[in-house]
């Protein structure tokens, strides 16, 4: 997969596309006092923490309802 990435301090990187979408629905901070050449700090927000806590745990609970995985069952 192509295309340019935001690397945070930590080296997650983030699609440009992911996080289009967290800045404009405010769950982004940034530290504009560095270009965007130098690298700029960029942190969530607290509803941004809580939009990701509330997106891991139903990928969570999403994982276990599907999971297809056989169960051994004793003779």
């Amino acid at each position: 997969m192509g295309g340019r990435r935001v690397v945070s301090h930590d080296g997650t990187r983030i699609r440009t596309d992911v996080y289009d979408t967290l800045a404009a629905a405010g769950l982004l901070l940034r530290d504009t006092s560095t270009g965007l050449e130098q690298g700029q700090a960029v942190s969530l927000t607290k509803a941004g923490r809580v939009a990701l806590r509330e997106a891991q745990q139903t990928a969570s609970h999403a994982e276990t309802a599907t999971d297809d995985t056989p169960t051994e069952r004793p003779a």
